[in-house]
């Protein structure tokens, strides 16, 4: 019996670097979703580059990136803030060495996220980076759980299903096991690359993706629909 198959559209707005193209602010949206995510590298907290922006001032839930030279495995930083992500991670500057990027999650719209969901949500990405043992996990101690109903939980594991693609988009996937047979949502971290617009529509293409992608002015918008398997209920792709 055949997966059912669902198309979701993705959109990366991004700014270009005279050096690396895909080395500043990131924004990551879904088509009728009311969640954003952005990607963020440390030195532009240092600099407090984005320390007004509206996004960084509410409740949500960020991972922190790096690399452990001594062992050469990936690192990853589960957190949440109920306040502000921007107090949180500058406490992270402040207070861990280790890792160089950010990614950031919030609740769009009237109402933010609540303590209990971003709880829930740090909680989940938690225990399941610990299993896949895929990178090195540095909290300090397991996260509480947050406490919601059902109809919650059916949204935060939405929520769950759409931060796993922008997160493997980025090549994070550590939530999955290195012993797993199934590959990434989309196999290559494209939006690293300087490629042309035709490679990069090239690209996506062959990995079941169509792609509308713009230049204004250094800013670059890019589009993606993707063909994927239905999620199941607990945010992953059926076989």
């Amino acid at each position: 019996m055949s997966a059912e198959i669902m198309l979701k559209a993705m959109s990366v707005i991004f700014k270009e670097d005279r050096y690396d193209r895909y080395n500043g602010l990131m924004e990551f949206s879904f088509e009728g979703w009311n969640g954003k995510s952005y990607r963020i590298l440390r030195n532009e907290f240092e600099k407090g580059k984005y320390d007004r922006q509206e996004w960084i001032n509410q409740p949500g839930i960020y991972f922190l990136f790096g690399l452990n030279k001594e062992t050469n495995k990936d690192i990853v930083y589960v957190g949440k803030s109920d306040n502000t992500i921007l107090s949180r991670i500058k406490n992270h500057v402040m207070t861990k060495d280790y890792w160089r990027e950010a990614v950031t999650f919030i609740k769009t719209g009237e109402h933010p996220f609540g303590r209990d969901e971003t709880a829930w949500l740090e909680k989940y990405f938690y225990v399941i980076a610990q299993k896949a043992g895929r990178y090195e996990v540095y909290n300090d101690k397991t996260p509480d759980t947050g406490i919601v109903n059902h109809i919650m939980e059916i949204a935060l594991k939405e929520y769950v299903y759409n931060m796993k693609m922008i997160l493997g988009t980025l090549n994070h996937i550590f939530f999955e096991s290195t012993e797993t047979v199934d590959k990434p949502i989309i196999e290559r971290p494209i939006i690293y690359k300087n490629y042309t617009t035709e490679e990069l529509e090239t690209i996506v293409n062959s990995e079941n993706l169509t792609v509308t992608y713009s230049n204004d002015k250094g800013i670059y918008r890019m589009r993606l629909i993707m063909a994927l398997k239905k999620a199941d209920s607990d945010g992953n792709q059926n076989d």
